[in-house]
């Protein structure tokens, strides 16, 4: 989730710079892992897979979990 962020982030700063001149598209399907830690946060206590379906239009941002 961290990364997807970061992406968001990065994609709307340039474009804001840029303006016309860099054209970032972001849609499409997102794969990742979120992990929950232990109570001494040492260790992986548990695993979840995500996946987003994201759609761009312009600076708009539209998402769906899929699961």
């Amino acid at each position: 989730m961290k990364i997807l962020t970061i992406l968001l982030t990065i994609s709307c700063s340039l474009s804001a710079f840029a303006g016309d001149a860099i054209q970032a598209n972001l849609t499409g399907t997102w794969v990742g892992n979120r992990y929950q830690f232990n109570m001494d946060k040492n260790a992986y206590e548990q695993v979840f897979t995500y996946m987003n379906d994201l759609k761009q239009e312009g600076q708009s941002y539209q998402r769906n979990f899929l699961y």
